[in-house]
């Protein structure tokens, strides 16, 4: 049995035995932990005298420059550890571990999305796809997700993932009215069957 915690939210103070219920507030959860405002390195105008330029790498070091910017990053200065952007689809049956997730504001997915980064053990040291991400602002994973962090009091913890994702589709409306198939995403509790 979950031990009792207390949960805060906008007017109230209440108790519940687990999580997921009720009680639980995940837009606040959402406010609480949305990503600071991005200050923009470039001006408007610069950034429309570089798609002019005819030598847009010296203007963008010139204003890099200007802006007290001293190195262009790589995307390697980002990701740091060989990090692959994966397709959910790609990780049906596939064995791996969640070591870290964030989530961040989303005006597509009308609240937040989840970035989750992995691990594959079964890849040797360096090899590409070892370390991975990829993203869910479904009702899937990243409401799993936040449930589970509000369960261990905002604290991601590493987890292991035996067999990958699940796919669960089913038939929609889009915002024109037309039917769609569209897919949510689970943790796999045993193999999927294709």
């Amino acid at each position: 049995m979950a031990a009792k915690r207390t949960t805060s939210t906008p007017d109230t103070e209440t108790e519940s035995e687990g999580f997921g219920d009720e009680h639980t507030d995940l837009s606040r959860f959402a406010e609480d932990n949305a990503p600071v405002k991005t200050k923009a390195a470039f001006t408007q105008a610069q950034l429309m005298e570089l798609a002019e330029s005819d030598d847009p790498l010296a203007l963008l070091a010139q204003y890099a420059a200007e802006a007290g910017i001293e190195t262009i990053a790589s995307v390697t200065d980002v990701l740091s550890d060989g990090t692959t952007i994966m397709e959910k689809a790609m990780l049906v049956n596939r064995e791996f571990y969640v070591i870290d997730w964030r989530f961040h504001d989303s005006s597509k997915f009308g609240g937040t999305f989840c970035a989750i980064k992995c691990m594959d053990m079964s890849k040797r040291a360096g090899e590409a796809g070892r370390m991975f991400v990829f993203t869910d602002g479904g009702s899937g994973i990243h409401d799993r997700l936040a449930m589970f962090q509000l369960k261990n009091e905002n604290q991601t913890v590493p987890m292991h993932v035996p067999y990958g994702l699940s796919p669960s589709t089913y038939e929609t409306t889009d915002s024109s009215g037309d039917e769609i198939t569209a897919t949510t995403w689970y943790f796999a509790n045993s193999v999927v069957k294709p």
